[in-house]
């Protein structure tokens, strides 16, 4: 396998790492709304620092990793990452089990 086929399959990988990483940040968001409540303000706010922090993840991937060259398939392994983190969640394949959770707080983590 030729060197440039490495590094874009490695590039590839560390695109989906990210997107794995991006999605964890999200929901340890979601999971801090849950535990402490507040306005539709604060969650705008929380939400732009996000994707201020997601945006600036990506950046910083693509052109350390890439010389700032936009590559749809490092999208696409954000996007299949994302997904798959998401469905995994959501499904209940991963279980975050916390003694500090209430049980009244526990059913809610994940569902939006």
């Amino acid at each position: 396998m030729s060197s440039r086929i490495q590094y874009e399959a490695w590039l590839m990988v560390l695109s989906l790492v990210t997107g794995g990483w991006l999605m964890l940040a999200y929901d340890t968001l979601r999971v801090f709304r849950l535990v402490i409540r507040h306005g539709p303000f604060w969650t705008g706010v929380e939400d732009f620092l996000y994707w201020l922090y997601a945006g600036l993840v990506t950046f910083i991937l693509l052109y350390e990793q890439n010389d700032g060259v936009f590559r749809a398939y490092v999208m696409q392994s954000f996007d299949v990452s994302l997904g798959n983190f998401f469905f995994a969640v959501e499904q209940g394949a991963v279980h975050i089990k916390c003694k500090n959770f209430n049980h009244k707080v526990s059913p809610k983590l994940f569902s939006d």
